[in-house]
């Protein structure tokens, strides 16, 4: 019986990586994750176990020192991230490529990216700023410009050197999981850009891409960028073009397998319920964020209120969001208020399809909600409807059955995929 191929991505910590499931998608080689030290990499590399790998942080420059020959995209870039292995007889000869490199160059031709002439600012220094370097200058760019902590221009001093360019891109791990959040600059600074480029993939949109849509600049996430150099991998170690699945395929269904659904909505709308019969259709975990507060605070919602106030009750409510927003492939029924916080809105929207469930007011159930006791269903609504309005990517309407819903929501959901194909 023939060998069945095996392959695989190093690097120090994997516990986050999506690599196992994209290259299943592109053909049927095995594919692992392997966590390695430093000190065990010359170890791994005598073992010929592997057909192939990957190489992540923090070894694509180490990596180099083991390896036999270089590819030109790995000479250009300085780095490694994807080995081969030939046999020369008994001889075993590795070759290291940079699939980033072609993996950054597609993400910027896929969304329309214009490079050349133009001036680009990039944040970090590290090993993938080489690669976004070596594609900038292969398209023609007229202008780089490193941010840096230790450099020259740093993040104190940034605004001299680059209130003009054209462009920004990410190459740093910085608002990337755990860290959700994180920002380096501020777009505002920027008077001239026309696109942001994010080689951070989870999540799927970080708060400098906020920050980017709500100026209406192009901005683009790394996951297709990850998806891309992953083909590439594929047909390295296959030695062949024709895969299982393409970019552009591959990259929708991690998407849509990574994408929380975001149910929000008055309270009484029928979030919690219509959440859990979705998710079981669905296969997902359910996560409603007003039980995981009882659960934390040991009482009920009303009891909270009452023994802490509406302050407390929003604090916690915001903790909640931001643990389970940067969390993936969930459905989370959240608080009726929670969107009135734009912080729990970028929490929740990072990862997730927002979905306003809309019910008519008069079947709204009110008993136990706290704030019904302040002020009318009309009041809260009128206070709270644009805000729905404005964060859904979809509104439902919840004027039968909850099983009527469940079955609108996963038309919705589906003939939004439909409109991306």
């Amino acid at each position: 019986m023939e060998k069945k191929l095996k392959y695989g991505l190093i690097g120090a910590s994997l516990k986050h990586s999506y690599s196992v499931e994209i290259h299943k998608l592109i053909s049927e080689y095995e594919y692992e994750l392997i966590e390695l030290k430093e000190d065990e990499l010359q170890a791994f590399i005598n073992n010929a176990e592997y057909d192939g790998f990957n190489v992540t942080i923090p070894y694509k420059k180490a990596i180099i020192n083991y390896i036999d020959e270089l590819d030109a995209s790995a000479e250009l870039c300085g780095a490694v991230n994807t080995v081969t292995a030939r046999y020369n007889g008994t001889e075993r000869i590795l070759k290291g490529y940079n699939t980033d490199f072609f993996g950054f160059k597609y993400l910027l031709e896929y969304n329309g990216i214009e490079v050349k002439g133009k001036k680009a600012v990039i944040l970090g220094d590290g090993g993938t700023t080489a690669t976004v370097k070596a594609v900038l200058n292969d398209l023609g760019i007229a202008e780089i410009i490193i941010i840096s902590r230790r450099g020259e221009v740093n993040y104190e001093n940034y605004g001299g050197f680059c209130a003009d360019a054209d462009m920004i891109i990410n190459a740093s791990p910085v608002g990337m999981f755990p860290n959700n959040g994180a920002l380096l600059i501020n777009l505002n600074e920027f008077k001239r850009l026309s696109a942001v480029v994010d080689v951070v993939y989870n999540p799927l949109i970080t708060r400098l891409g906020f920050m980017a849509a709500e100026r209406g600049i192009k901005y683009c996430g790394g996951l297709m960028m990850l998806v891309a150099q992953a083909e590439y991998a594929g047909k390295l170690f296959l030695q062949r073009d024709c895969l299982r699945m393409r970019t552009e395929r591959v990259t929708e269904i991690i998407t849509e397998s990574k994408r929380n659904i975001v149910l929000l909505g008055m309270p009484g709308s029928g979030k919690s319920v219509i959440g859990r019969l979705l998710a079981k259709r669905l296969r997902r975990p359910f996560v409603d964020t007003d039980a995981e507060i009882e659960k934390t605070e040991g009482g009920s919602i009303p009891w909270i209120f009452e023994k802490y106030g509406e302050e407390y009750f929003r604090k916690k409510e915001s903790e909640v969001v931001e643990k389970f927003g940067k969390q993936s492939g969930l459905v989370i029924s959240s608080g009726g208020g929670a969107l009135m916080n734009r912080e729990n809105y970028y929490a929740l929207k990072q990862n997730g399809l927002l979905i306003y469930l809309k019910r008519d007011l008069a079947l709204l159930t009110t008993g136990g909600r706290p704030l019904s006791r302040k002020f009318s269903v009309e009041e809260l609504y009128n206070k709270r409807k644009d805000v729905y309005k404005a964060a859904a990517d979809i509104t439902v309407e919840n004027d039968s059955t909850v099983y009527g819903a469940v079955k609108k929501i996963m038309t919705a959901v589906n003939r939004g995929k439909k409109d991306n194909d």
